[in-house]
């Protein structure tokens, strides 16, 4: 089996940090080989990383583990990691641009704004994720991928910002081998496994009780 096609996601929490290992079929569904965990003790308060060199220790012992599952001839180079925190928290923003009559507003249009957003600048914190909540097209809902023609999009997003120094005591810890496609909040993470799309839709709160860190999400 090619190496390329293996999933790996770390999350390193107050308590512990847990590494994950699956496959992803050509159809989108996840097949999780294996989970193992690593103990930690006050190297990490509230999801900043204050012991570097323990963590990073631990992270390379995991993953020697998580590879162990898929033989010794395998590598694992790529890992995404998720992050919280006690700064983690969300954002309302809205971006509204206007087109010539009748540009066709497709998907593509929306991405790259939803990217573009990505990028903003906020001082002292960074953008981890952009959450899509809402699109109007010409002040009418656009639901799905299906193109709509229109002269205006308005788009609400959610943007999911943490301390800037938050992501580098985490990034600190993954040097050389394997290195890390993403940041991923782990809150939202979390949300998409627990919770049913008709969860998210009826506003249901998400509570997850950390080590140190208590964290709340809705939609």
């Amino acid at each position: 089996m090619d190496t390329e096609r293996y999933i790996v996601a770390v999350e390193i929490g107050s308590s512990k940090i847990t590494g994950a290992i699956g496959t992803r079929s050509l159809k989108g569904v996840v097949t999780v080989l294996g989970v193992d965990t690593e103990p930690l003790t006050g190297s990490v308060k509230r999801g900043f990383v204050v012991n570097p060199d323990e963590v990073s220790s631990k992270v390379k012992r995991l993953i020697r583990k998580l590879n162990n599952r898929i033989g010794a001839s395998k590598k694992i180079k790529q890992v995404y990691v998720g992050i919280g925190g006690q700064s983690l928290h969300a954002e309302d923003h809205m971006i509204s641009r206007d087109y010539p009559e009748g540009t066709p507003i497709t998907e593509d249009i929306i991405k790259r704004l939803q990217e573009e957003a990505r990028e903003m600048p906020i001082a002292g914190a960074d953008i981890l994720e952009v959450v899509r909540t809402g699109v109007l097209v010409d002040d009418k809902p656009k639901s799905g991928r299906e193109e709509i023609e229109g002269s205006n999009l308005k788009m609400s997003l959610k943007l999911i910002v943490a301390r800037d120094d938050l992501k580098k005591s985490v990034s600190r810890c993954f040097s050389g081998e394997p290195s890390v496609v993403r940041y991923i909040p782990t809150p939202l993470s979390t949300a998409y496994v627990a919770l049913s799309n008709e969860d998210r839709q009826a506003g249901v709160m998400l509570v997850d009780f950390g080590a140190e860190t208590t964290t709340l999400s809705m939609s």
